[in-house]
């Protein structure tokens, strides 16, 4: 018999390793139906990185579609012309943020 001839070597997996928590400031917006710009905060420990995508067309991701670190997502809102309220969501590192758009007769 050989010394090691049936060992079996292996990493061990250790619970909350290697863990990343992101944060958004707001979570959440309402806007008026004319749209517009605005921005979101991301949080997150230095040299993690993270992406922004929109689900929907009425949301542009105009800067910050990535970054490392802590961030600012900005965003352009198309104008809500039809008479349904819009809800759409960005999803950024992971954390949704959602926006709701209010119509031309909810006002601004």
């Amino acid at each position: 018999m050989q010394f090691g001839q049936d060992t079996i070597a292996f990493n061990a997996y250790r619970s909350g390793q290697n863990t990343c928590t992101y944060s958004l400031s707001p979570s959440m917006v309402t806007v008026s139906y004319s749209g517009g710009y605005a921005n979101v905060s991301v949080t997150s420990q230095a040299g993690r990185s993270w992406t922004a995508v929109s689900n929907v067309n009425w949301i542009r991701i105009s800067s910050g579609a990535s970054g490392t670190g802590n961030g600012t997502v900005r965003y352009y809102v198309y104008p809500n012309n039809t008479r349904k309220t819009w809800t759409g969501t960005l999803t950024i590192a992971g954390n949704t943020f959602t926006i709701n758009q209010k119509t031309r007769n909810q006002g601004k």
